[in-house]
Parts: structure tokens; sequence; C-alpha cells
């Protein structure tokens, strides 16, 4: 189908076997649909719409299902997909930006006008998109391009990582196009997020398998004035999939401590104010909601749940929200589960159905608080 076509609702209803928890099944195709990169937001402001990537007619492209109706619109018409559009939306415009091809794309989600506000050179491959808070600025990692990519289960990882391809860090300013680097790393780059409250600010990875990774978190200021390791490490710290907390002052993280185990930690931007909790392992990624009172991860093949951890002074027992039985097969089925702008819902993909589809859960309503056996 084209850009504007209509889907009929695809929505079902139904509460949790296990838990009680009320689930919305928002897409429902024979083909694979995914919420956006959990680092991202998949909502366009306002909360009523959410953005998703899928696979129909035999081709990727990006759509939104409206919350209160389950209608779907086709965004996106794309050609030339390079192995996923990296999208991500605008906080403060109905505006989706987004890959097609080497196309750096924007896309209105009210009147569907697009427009191209860049290219990344041929020699270079794109990662997922990031926005300024104040909706002035995209980044993104544009490292060199090796001629092979990883696999859809992390094949090559490390022989990523050792040949390590140098990486910009790109800005690109959306009403002009505008674009400069905000710094050129000699090593493999990705997870570049810009602070959801400081638009000056960009914290970025050194990719690879967290153990192999010397330093994983660090710093950099749009213009590049500003870089340096965040929460420097020591040869016990295996850290990964940071995000953001919505103060737009703190970035949260996983710690596999070869000492201390499994920790939840966050650290503000300027390295000061480090907190590290000790957790019972039980999932992949984690996300949290507005005030870090809660986190959510997606627990793993053998757990198949979104767990909720109540965060107070101490990492509290993990709870049972749903049990999403995805399997893990590749990433598109890993179900990366985010909270809603305001906090009642928990949106995440799972492949219960043999395709990945994406479902909300909502936070409160749990008939009993089972937890888990990790």
């Amino acid at each position: 189908m084209a850009k504007g076509h209509v889907y009929p609702s695809e929505k079902r209803e139904f509460e949790d076997a296990e838990t009680g928890a009320q689930v919305v099944q928002l897409t429902h195709w024979r083909g694979h649909s995914n919420h956006l990169y959990f680092t991202t937001t998949s909502f366009l402001p306002g909360g009523r719409r959410l953005v998703f990537d899928g696979d129909r007619d035999n081709r990727e492209n990006l759509f939104a299902v409206d919350l209160d109706t389950g209608e779907i619109v086709q965004l996106t018409d794309v050609s030339r997909p390079l192995g996923g559009l990296r999208a991500c939306t605008s906080p403060v415009r109905q505006e989706i930006y987004f890959f097609e091809g080497r196309d750096l794309k924007v896309v209105d989600a009210d009147s569907l006008e697009e427009r191209t506000i860049y290219r990344v050179p041929d020699d270079r491959v794109p990662s997922i998109l990031t926005p300024s808070c104040d909706g002035r600025l995209l980044a993104f990692a544009e490292r060199t391009d090796l001629g092979w990519e990883i696999g859809p289960q992390y094949q090559g990882f490390e022989k990523m990582l050792a040949e390590s391809p140098p990486t910009t860090i790109r800005v690109v300013e959306i009403a002009t196009g505008e674009n400069w680097p905000a710094i050129e790393d000699p090593a493999w780059c990705s997870h570049v997020n810009f602070s959801p409250g400081r638009p000056e600010w960009i914290c970025y990875c050194h990719e690879g398998p967290w153990q192999l990774v010397k330093q994983r978190m660090w710093m950099v200021t749009e213009s590049g004035g500003e870089h340096y390791p965040l929460r420097p490490q020591d040869e016990n710290d295996s850290v990964g999939h940071e995000y953001w907390l919505r103060d737009g002052d703190h970035v949260a993280f996983h710690n596999w401590h070869e000492k201390k185990g499994h920790l939840m930690g966050w650290i503000k931007y300027d390295n000061t104010g480090l907190v590290e909790l000790p957790f019972a392992a039980g999932s992949g990624h984690f996300q949290s909601n507005s005030d870090n009172s809660l986190q959510v991860g997606d627990g793993s093949r053998d757990e198949p749940y979104i767990l909720l951890w109540r965060i107070a002074g101490e990492v509290g027992e993990a709870r049972k929200l749903v049990r999403h039985q995805s399997s893990f097969h590749i990433q598109r089925a890993h179900p990366h589960p985010i909270f809603s702008p305001d906090d009642d819902w928990v949106a995440y993909t799972s492949d219960a159905t043999g395709y990945c589809n994406v479902y909300l859960a909502r936070v409160g309503i749990c008939r009993t608080n089972p937890t888990t056996s990790t």
C-alpha cells in the first residue's frame, strides 16, 4: 500500500491470564511490527499516537496507530531500505525522522509531507536517530562502512569490535539541513542519545560486547566543545544499555560487575552523583518512568515477562507485569519495553503470534503481585 493508506483497527484487548494485567494488542499482521528503539520514545507529542516500524506488502515502512480508534496510517513509502529505518519522533512536533537508503528524511504525521535534509556519504553507515529536546537538531553515529553488517542475532559482533570502524557523531539541523561533526571518534560508536532536558548534551557509547569494551559511555556537546568518558570504568565493569532518565540530567545503565554482580545505576552527565544498586538479574533492556521510581525490563527467553522494579533507596523485588512470551530469537523479537509519556502503560514488542507485534500493558492493574524466580 502507499503512504496515507489507512488500515482498520487491529486492536484486541485482553487480561493477562497469569497476572490479570490489562493488555492491548495494537498490531496484528503477518509481518513484523516493532515500536521504535527503547532509547527513544515511540509516542508522538500528546501521547495519543504511537509510531511503529512495520513489514507490510514485503516492504519496511513507518506507521502511526491511533491509540483511541486503533486505526493505522502508513506514513512512508520507502523504496530503498538500508537495514532498518532507524527512526525517531520529534519531542515538540508531529514529525518523524528516518533514513531511506542514505537519505535522512522528515515526514509530517498529519500532512504526510516529506523532505530530505541530509545524505550519508557512500562510505558510511548511519545508526539510530535521536532528537534534541528543543526539536532543533538530530544526531546519530555515522561509522565507516566495512562492507558487511552484524547479523540479526549479533553474528559478527566481536569481529566488528576488532575491526573498530572509525565513527563520526553527526549533528543535523532539522530546519536547514546544516550539519557538522560533534566528534570524530576512532572507535566503533553507537547508542547516540540527546538529553531529554539539555539540548546541548549527547551521550553515546563505544560499541561491542560489554565485557570487551574498556570504556562504554561517553559525553559530548553538540558543538563538540566538551568531550569526556561518563562513569569511568575499571576491569571489573561491564556497562551497557545506557539511556537518559527523563530529568535530562542523569544517564541510567546496567553494569555486570565481576565482584558485585548485577547493578542498576545512574549518573549525572557531569560525572557526579553515581548510584549503583544491586538487583537480581532477569532482563536485557531497561527503561525508567518519569521520576525513576519504577524501572521496567523485558525478562528473557526462559523468563518471558515484562518485569517492574520499584526503586526506593534500593531495588525492590521484580514484579511480573505481563507474560510477553517473545522468543528473543532475533533482535526484532526483543521486547524493548518503554513507558508511555503518562507512565500508565508499558509498550513492548512480542512475537508470541509468530510475527512481532506491538502491545501495551497497563502498569497499575494487576490481580496479583507474583515475582520472578530469578
